[in-house]
């Protein structure tokens, strides 16, 4: 994920075919007035504490006991990691896909979930880019669709997502499509935050105010006043800041070190981590209040390797951003090469080895040899050092078959690469290779056999 070059903040493809998705709602059967809420576009939590979205007031249920989340495959159930457990009939569960009428029970109360008679439809636009983001695959036009629906309001939204994903360039983007684009967007790093600096370095501090403090300091809060405070790592945050925190964000007033005087904080609260911050919150290591005041709306930043149609996009956008003018052009050969990797470093690493390639190719094209990974063998050149760089002689129409049969060739020699490629990074594994390339076993499975590469 990186800014895109151009004008334009966003740019969209209209005339798209519709999508359905399917609703549900969960119910607590034997609670009073049958409470419920709906699970539709966003994960939704079960839990004791009064800031879920359907709150279970029964000891032996967990602070954040349950979170049902809609997907692909339909409403996943998952347990977060509580003691007490969830329950499916008889069967203790961690995670299970709902069929319509699955019952759960947690501590002493019974769900029950029932999907929507009529799915719900969905204009959707193809967006190019929005706000710095870059990619057009699927997972990345309903995080944009949801950007675009939150960005404006005044709501505390949490991003999450592995590391290396974006999860900051979202925050920006977040930003620069709200009210508050005109204001400041100031980052702090929750990891860094230890007790002895933590009031002086989120509230600043007055002259005098301790040993050492000559002047007086603003903090990060007021820093932001108007604009947008960046809580990155949140789930590193130490158990007396996420305090200290808390009173911040409910008050909305802090007071500078060595002074009396209350100022208001006119800010917008956006955070991100990598964490499972509801499973610790089910284990006491993150406190449930804080969680729900800066989690009133979730974003869900893919990983790379659930959008390897963008690798080609993301890589000449970061290669411009990278290099400017001076960039080289990267070869259809390398993007191809790229999108064959899974990216367990996630954009962090693709910037990385686009960055390593534009400063190690020769010439002014990167080609595939340059985007090996770290410490892989480089492929010995097709063609000698001494030999002239000059274009190939064109191909006369008479060397050449008929389209179709070229086409074939060329996209079954790549289907086969590929395969063993994936096959062989797995260890022979071909429900993670699979996983990996996106295919159902069986048919990742069959293709092994297609090529020759699996005879079992």
């Amino acid at each position: 994920m990186s800014e895109t070059p151009g004008p334009a903040a966003t740019r969209r493809v209209e005339a798209l075919d519709d999508q359905w998705c399917d609703g549900g709602r969960l119910t607590w059967i034997d609670g009073p007035s049958e409470p419920s809420i709906a699970v539709e576009d966003r994960p939704v939590i079960v839990g004791r504490d009064a800031g879920c979205d359907l709150t279970v007031p029964d000891a032996r249920v967990s602070a954040a006991h349950l979170e049902l989340a809609p997907t692909a495959e339909g409403v996943v159930a998952r347990d977060l990691a509580t003691t007490n457990g969830t329950f499916c009939g008889d069967l203790r569960v961690r995670e299970v896909v709902l069929a319509h009428g699955s019952e759960l029970t947690i501590g002493g109360a019974r769900l029950r979930f029932t999907y929507d008679d009529v799915p719900k439809r969905v204009a959707r636009r193809e967006v190019e880019s929005f706000h710095g983001l870059v990619g057009s695959s699927r997972p990345m036009q309903t995080l944009y669709a949801q950007l675009e629906q939150l960005a404006p309001t005044h709501l505390a939204i949490l991003v999450e997502g592995e590391t290396g994903t974006g999860k900051e360039l979202v925050a920006r983007a977040i930003h620069a499509a709200s009210e508050r684009a005109d204001g400041p967007f100031v980052v702090v790093d929750c990891g860094a935050l230890t007790a002895t600096l933590l009031e002086s370095t989120l509230f600043g501090h007055e002259k005098g105010a301790f040993s050492g403090a000559h002047q007086t300091k603003q903090g990060l809060v007021e820093a932001a006043e108007g604009g947008t405070l960046f809580l990155d790592e949140l789930g590193e945050l130490p158990a007396e800041a996420q305090t200290r925190l808390l009173r911040l964000l409910e008050a909305r007033t802090y007071r500078r070190v060595g002074s009396t005087q209350e100022r208001k904080a006119d800010i917008r609260p956006v955070a991100a981590t990598h964490r499972d911050l509801p499973e610790m919150v089910a284990a006491g290591s993150f406190r449930a209040d804080l969680f729900f005041r800066l989690a009133t709306a979730r974003l869900r930043v893919p990983a790379l390797r659930e959008r390897i149609a963008d690798v080609p996009d993301l890589a000449r956008t970061l290669l411009e951003r990278l290099e400017g003018d001076d960039a080289p052009r990267i070869s259809e050969d390398a993007l191809a090469a790229l999108a064959r990797r899974d990216w367990p470093g996630n954009v962090r690493e693709l910037r990385n080895t686009i960055e390593v390639a534009a400063a190690l190719c020769r010439g002014d094209v990167i080609v595939a040899s340059d985007v090996q990974r770290p410490g892989a063998p480089i492929p010995t050149p097709s063609v000698s050092p001494s030999a002239p760089t000059a274009s190939p002689e064109p191909t006369t129409p008479g060397r050449r078959g008929l389209f179709r049969d070229e086409k074939a060739e060329v996209l079954d020699r790549f289907e086969r690469e590929y395969l063993a490629e994936v096959f062989e990074q797995h260890d022979g594994n071909i429900t993670r290779s699979a996983a990996m390339a996106g295919l159902e076993r069986h048919h990742f499975r069959a293709l092994l056999k297609k090529h020759g590469l699996y005879d079992r």
